[in-house]
């Protein structure tokens, strides 16, 4: 009896797949990596996509994190609670909580 409930769910959970939002990004693949060298003698990398920003810092404790695209009134704005990324060009300044942003210029 099991069988009769258990059958239908996991055929709407196959016909459920995701599709990318954007169908260029399955042709494309991914965004490539850009290093940034900063003002406090760290660096950053960043994979950037229309709707969120891929951060990876190169400090003493490396961490990956994935920020939500943000409107802005020039240039670009990712961001969620605790950090952002702005910037414009080849500059960009790196905010983490309450302390002070850096700056950070493209490598390379």
């Amino acid at each position: 009896m099991r069988l009769r409930y258990v059958l239908p769910a996991l055929l709407l959970a196959a016909c459920a797949t995701s599709q990318p939002r954007n169908p260029l990004e399955s042709l494309l693949g991914d965004p490539p990596w850009q290093t940034f060298t900063c003002s406090n003698g760290t660096s950053l990398r960043a994979q950037f996509r229309p709707d969120s920003a891929t951060v990876q810092t190169r400090t003493p404790r490396p961490r990956t994190i994935i920020l939500a695209e943000a409107p802005a009134a020039s240039g670009i704005l990712y961001q969620d609670g605790h950090h952002s990324l702005r910037g414009k060009g080849e500059d960009l300044t790196w905010t983490t909580g309450r302390a002070a942003p850096i700056t950070c210029t493209k490598a390379g």
